[in-house]
């Protein structure tokens, strides 16, 4: 693989977004019905956070859903996500090439890069599976 090329060439444009008054409770279910980890939070079209499977699972309690539940557990789900997102990601564009991208990805030690254009509207999102896929082809995978 050219590691040279753009980060466009390799990113997902399918990116799934939240709004920052979103609740826990329906940015959990997302993240419990879909195949990623992370959320990107967007208002007015522009990223101001992201939000990983981690943090919804550190910010509910273990309780939820069991009769050992409170009502204090159970209003955790009122949380937002501007409540629990990381504010100001670590982004890239899309004219970045893939090397600057699996850098930042390692210095950082991250798994997601949300990919921006100049006005921080996301286009796209980056993950390190998305290099390796790239990479390394099913046939070339341990039987």
């Amino acid at each position: 693989m050219d590691m040279s090329q753009p980060v466009s060439n390799l990113m997902s444009v399918h990116v799934h977004g939240v709004a920052p008054d979103e609740p826990l409770e329906l940015i959990h279910e997302i993240l419990t019905d879909v195949h990623y980890h992370h959320l990107l939070v967007e208002e007015n079209e522009r990223l101001i956070g992201i939000i990983s499977d981690r943090d919804v699972l550190s910010s509910l309690c273990p309780h939820i859903g069991t009769d050992h539940e409170s009502e204090a557990d159970h209003s955790l789900l009122a949380l937002s996500a501007q409540d629990i997102m990381t504010k100001d990601p670590i982004t890239i564009s899309p004219h970045q090439s893939l090397s600057d991208a699996a850098g930042i990805l390692l210095k950082h030690e991250i798994s997601i890069l949300p990919v921006v254009d100049a006005s921080n509207v996301v286009v796209g999102i980056l993950s390190w599976k998305d290099i390796l896929r790239a990479e390394i082809k099913p046939d070339d995978l341990p039987h």
